[in-house]
């Protein structure tokens, strides 16, 4: 893909969210922008642009700190453990939301409608509960199978 296309996805992307008040992403966007993961980091850079602005909300379930963590315990990196907290902790604008029993309850109701997997539940279930506009993610069965809130594929965009 050429130049002019980045920038043009890379516009279109910046138009989505503009129309959004408030995203939930899905642990593979924080996985990318943490990671620095091409061709997807100038995507979500953008949008943690608009987030530590306050442009933009963003908020993260529990759920994907959890998912964030387990890879660098399993392989005992104290240094990603630490970087992942000070993240999730001292990013602007950013916020965890806990796995309530209203967000458990709706959880199970995509659970049950959807066929996704627990974890993919909760943070669609969070994003209705706590009103967001869309997800963010790289999910292609969430994008596919999700009908409440609008799930913004990145690779539409990359």
């Amino acid at each position: 893909m050429g130049r002019v296309d980045d920038a043009d996805h890379l516009t279109r992307f910046r138009e989505l969210l503009s129309g959004s008040s408030q995203v939930i992403l899905d642990t593979n966007a924080l996985i990318y922008f943490l990671q620095g993961t091409a061709p997807y980091f100038d995507l979500v850079e953008t949008l943690f642009d608009e987030v530590e602005g306050g442009r933009l909300g963003c908020g993260v379930s529990v759920i994907s700190e959890l998912e964030l963590l387990v890879k660098p315990l399993k392989d005992s990196k104290l240094d990603a453990l630490d970087e992942i907290s000070l993240f999730l902790d001292g990013f602007p604008n950013l916020q965890i939301f806990p796995v309530s029993r209203e967000v458990a309850a709706e959880a199970a109701r995509i659970r049950a409608v959807t066929g996704l997997g627990v974890a993919d539940s909760i943070i669609a279930a969070t994003a209705v509960v706590e009103g967001s506009d869309c997800i963010v993610g790289n999910d292609r069965e969430c994008a596919k199978r999700l009908t409440d809130t609008p799930y913004l594929l990145l690779d539409d965009f990359a």
